[in-house]
């Protein structure tokens, strides 16, 4: 089952004894979330116990998804996100085989009659915001799709306000998943994953 934690921003004293930990990513020397930030969007923190587990809680927001949504996807090197996002593809009825895409740079996921599709980016070997934009950053940032981004951070400054982003932590077999959102599009999606995770 799924250890949670659900916290809002709504008082500072909340966000000092709530909000992720802070720390600075081994691999890309980026800053993992912002300490002094005290906003009232949730915050959602899952702890899942197996792969198949992070894989089930990426369904469960697959199913929420909509063209348009943007997640972004923060961790070290096998954290599980593209194990989640294997969940997701499948929530989204997709039957594609999702795999990493850090040297194709990006992998598409249409679906077989109806839905919309997946854009699946790993920006780790890009270098800067403007390098992004070189290989069609913004074309995969489509209304017609849904977009997950794994290392996002080097593109932080061209990404929309409305965005999920989620930092995963492994600790031996168990992964942990903290939720931010940004815009209220974001919220409504946790709020709603919050409730089909049953937590």
């Amino acid at each position: 089952m799924y250890n949670c934690q659900v916290t809002g921003f709504n008082d500072k004293a909340d966000a000092t004894t709530h909000a992720p930990r802070t720390s600075t990513d081994p691999m890309t020397g980026s800053h993992l979330a912002d300490p002094t930030r005290v906003d009232a969007s949730p915050d959602l923190i899952v702890t899942t116990a197996s792969a198949d587990e992070t894989q089930r809680v990426g369904e469960a927001l697959g199913r929420l998804l909509q063209p348009g949504d943007l997640v972004l996807l923060q961790g070290s090197l096998g954290s599980g996100k593209t194990t989640f996002t294997q969940g997701v593809a499948r929530g989204m009825g997709l039957t594609s085989r999702v795999t990493s895409p850090s040297f194709t740079l990006a992998n598409v996921y249409s679906p077989n009659d109806h839905g919309f599709p997946l854009n699946h980016l790993d920006l780790w070997r890009i270098k800067s915001a403007e390098e992004a934009l070189g290989i069609g950053l913004e074309e995969y940032l489509s209304e017609d799709a849904s977009c997950i981004i794994e290392w996002p951070d080097v593109a932080a400054s061209v990404f929309p306000d409305e965005h999920v982003r989620i930092r995963f932590t492994a600790n031996l077999d168990q992964r942990e998943l903290s939720f931010r959102v940004d815009g209220t599009r974001g919220v409504a999606v946790v709020a709603a994953l919050r409730d089909a995770l049953q937590i």
